[in-house]
């Protein structure tokens, strides 16, 4: 997100907006862009044509629309995962040293299985669309699909009974 202290539309990082908090727009494009910036960043706003005695246009930022305490749930994960991802430059590495079939996962987040699951998970759209256009015999996609799952199941359940592997997952 941008500054948006009076006068100044540089692009660097700032303190959380507060209500009451007004931002002094060049002109109705700048306030445009500014008014989209703040949206996306979950503000609500309201635009001001006349401060005090001067006319103008300002943003006056509202409130925040969601709660950063807000209930965690699948959606809500979504949108905190793929913000962090695009802000972050994250990467993901998947190597198979030569002689095994282990898998060897390390990313540049440090932050190990959340994000490298996350990542894994929206891989397997383009993935599938790609079996799907390719492969797949079409009137039979659901079994397919069904059968992956049953396979990721089995994968996950060795893990969770203690038979999976460690990795550091650092990059």
């Amino acid at each position: 997100m941008s500054c948006y202290s009076r006068g100044c539309n540089q692009p660097h990082k700032q303190a959380e907006l507060m209500p009451g908090d007004t931002i002094k727009c060049r002109d109705a494009e700048d306030a445009a862009q500014v008014h989209e910036d703040l949206c996306r960043g979950g503000y609500e706003t309201e635009f001001i044509y006349e401060m005090d005695g001067v006319k103008g246009i300002w943003i006056e930022i509202k409130g925040k629309e969601r709660d950063e305490m807000a209930e965690l749930n699948i959606d809500t994960f979504g949108e905190i995962m793929d913000d962090f991802i695009e802000k972050n430059h994250i990467q993901m590495l998947i190597d198979i040293p030569e002689g095994t079939n282990e898998p060897q996962i390390k990313d540049n987040a440090q932050l190990g299985g959340v994000v490298q699951f996350y990542i894994l998970l929206t891989a397997m759209k383009p993935i599938y669309k790609d079996i799907h256009d390719k492969l797949l015999d079409h009137s039979r996609h659901e079994d397919f699909i069904d059968g992956i799952l049953q396979v990721v199941k089995n994968e996950l359940m060795e893990v969770a009974e203690g038979e999976g592997g460690k990795d550091d997952g650092k990059l």
